[in-house]
């Protein structure tokens, strides 16, 4: 009989309860949500329910923008989503592509070094001949390997 005492005026006093909810990035990137904030302050108040007075309707506030449907913030959702996937995206495009341009310039320096050591340099003809360089096609071999080295390889 208790119990049933109990869970009605829990139904009862639960329609006169109001709930924040707390939208935060941690330190890891990941989103959390709760209904306290973070110990940092660092926290976006998204929703907070009341009964209205006048009918009785829950009364929403916060981070929703007015006459926003649940379709519309779920496709801002995935916006957001879309664009931190396309950063994520270019910015492993452009480590690649460093760490690629850092293999070339470094095939470059190498065959600059040879040049310099007196290694013998061997180039192909069109019949897959081997032919050896001469010293004024070494000079100018190194002095373009130079070029290539000072203009791609800063």
């Amino acid at each position: 009989m208790r119990f049933l005492l109990g869970v009605s005026l829990l139904f009862v006093f639960s329609g006169h309860v109001s709930a924040d909810v707390y939208r935060w990035v941690d330190k890891d990137g990941k989103v959390q949500y709760s209904d306290r904030p973070p110990l940092s302050g660092e926290a976006k108040k998204l929703k907070k329910t009341t009964k209205d007075a006048g009918n009785g309707a829950p009364v929403t506030g916060g981070a929703a923008k007015p006459g926003a449907s649940a379709a519309d913030l779920e496709l801002e959702f995935r916006k957001r989503k879309m664009e931190k996937e396309d950063a994520e995206k270019k910015t492993q495009a452009e480590k690649d592509n460093a760490e690629k341009n850092k293999g070339y310039c470094n095939n470059l320096r190498g065959e600059l070094q040879a040049h310099k050591n007196g290694v013998r340099i061997v180039q192909y003809s069109d019949r897959g001949e081997r032919l050896a360089l001469g010293d004024n096609e070494r000079a100018q071999s190194q002095a373009r390997l130079e070029q290539r080295i000072a203009k791609e390889c800063q």
